[in-house]
């Protein structure tokens, strides 16, 4: 009976030990809507506790980016007291140069991590371990930089890929070249693409089946601010597709916009309205089951995003739908959502998806469609609706911190990915 109490005291005082090393940092709890450099963070941080739950946590942190008009990223940290400071919260804002390398900008969000926490660090023991400076700025503020470039962006690009093998072989070529401006007023987007691809089957008897994919885009967007919550503006475009049956197509719809939210606040939250109408010009490459080669038609389409981000997940709603006026009866309508919910310590639930109902598809070419074009989906095919969905659920549970980094056998994966 001694022997077992002996083990009970040390087990709690064990544990009492345990729960003030603990104690002795801040336990924060990680949430990012984009991949960041996890093991480089908690590298350069290591004084703080990274826990698997929020419930664990002392302060959960969001961290949230958007592109900005030069090309580089605008970062919104979102800082929420979970037990103790449960009736705080902290937002801090900094911004990347789009020269900026993958070090500068990771480097970057360390630092500014570093600086939401600073507060609550000096509520704890970490504080005894603490110094910091402050760089004295100039009493007369700099003037800013003049800007030869006048807040316009190019991008010019291409790529050139081709793999296969005994049975197949597949070459794919694109190029393409972006402008766009951003101010506080206005913003103006340019885009083209050209993209080509060619596939070769061979099979057994040593016959071929050779497919064909081009496209040709060029599209652009002007949006002026007109109001706290309102923007006008417009689309253009000027488009190829061996797909989708177009020798030629041209539009030019002007567009509108409410949002219910200041624009400022998109990464946390957004719900907008948008409505756009105007005529099409389309061109076929084969005559369509309407019996045409080319025709002009009015268009309009209507958007409704609804975007939250919070500290128990983030859910967002899509409503989209299409309709050509001289043919009311030609509509299409999508629905779509994707949330993730953490439900509670270390269980957590996903959903998304999307359901279309697909009725304005005039350009659907009236000649037969052979298998294996249904099958390389080398050619649009009528169809009333389309959908895809995904459930998931999971269940973390073991130790409740993750501090420790091992780099040990990573970065072996080659993982390409392209734009086009």
């Amino acid at each position: 009976m001694k022997e077992i109490t002996r083990i009970l005291v040390f087990l709690i005082s064990s544990s009492t030990v345990l729960f003030a090393q603990q104690s002795e940092t801040l336990a924060v709890f990680l949430d990012a809507n984009f991949e960041y450099d996890e093991v480089f963070v908690k590298r350069e941080l290591n004084y703080l506790n990274y826990v698997l739950d929020r419930q664990n946590a002392d302060v959960y942190l969001q961290i949230a980016k958007q592109e900005t008009g030069k090309g580089g990223e605008k970062y919104a940290l979102m800082l929420a007291g979970v037990q103790r400071w449960r009736s705080k919260t902290d937002t801090l804002h900094f911004f990347t140069e789009p020269q900026s390398s993958e070090q500068q900008q990771r480097s970057l969000l360390v630092e500014h991590i570093a600086k939401i926490l600073l507060p609550y660090m000096l509520e704890t023991p970490l504080r005894e371990h603490i110094s910091f400076q402050i760089k004295q700025g100039n009493a007369q503020q700099a003037a800013p930089e003049e800007d030869k470039w006048k807040n316009w962006v190019f991008n010019l690009g291409g790529i050139w890929m081709a793999d296969g093998e005994s049975s197949y072989r597949n070459r794919e070529f694109g190029i393409k070249a972006t402008a766009n401006r951003v101010t506080e007023q206005s913003k103006f987007f340019l885009s083209n693409r050209y993209y080509n691809e060619k596939s070769v089957f061979i099979f057994g008897d040593e016959s071929e089946f050779t497919n064909f994919k081009r496209s040709y885009s060029t599209y652009g967007r002007y949006v002026h601010s007109l109001a706290p919550n309102w923007s006008l503006g417009g689309n253009f475009s000027v488009s190829s597709s061996t797909f989708n049956n177009y020798d030629w197509r041209i539009r030019l719809q002007p567009a509108i916009e409410y949002s219910l939210y200041p624009y400022e606040e998109a990464s946390t939250r957004q719900l907008s309205l948008y409505y756009k109408i105007g005529p099409v010009h389309n061109n076929y490459a084969d005559t369509t089951l309407l019996g045409k080669t080319e025709e002009t038609v009015l268009q309009h389409s209507f958007d409704a995003v609804y975007r939250i981000f919070r500290d128990w997940g983030e859910l967002s709603l899509h409503l989209y739908s299409n309709q050509y006026l001289h043919q009311p009866n030609y509509v299409s309508l999508t629905l779509g959502t994707v949330g993730n919910w953490n439900i509670t310590k270390g269980l957590n639930f996903e959903l998304g998806g999307y359901f279309s109902y697909v009725g304005d598809r005039i350009n659907v070419p009236q000649s037969s469609i052979s298998r294996e074009d249904l099958l390389l989906q080398t050619r649009l095919v009528d169809s009333s609706f389309n959908y895809f969905t995904y459930v998931g659920i999971n269940y973390r549970f073991g130790s409740k911190v993750n501090n420790i980094v091992n780099s040990r056998f990573d970065g072996y994966d080659l993982n390409i990915s392209t734009s086009f």
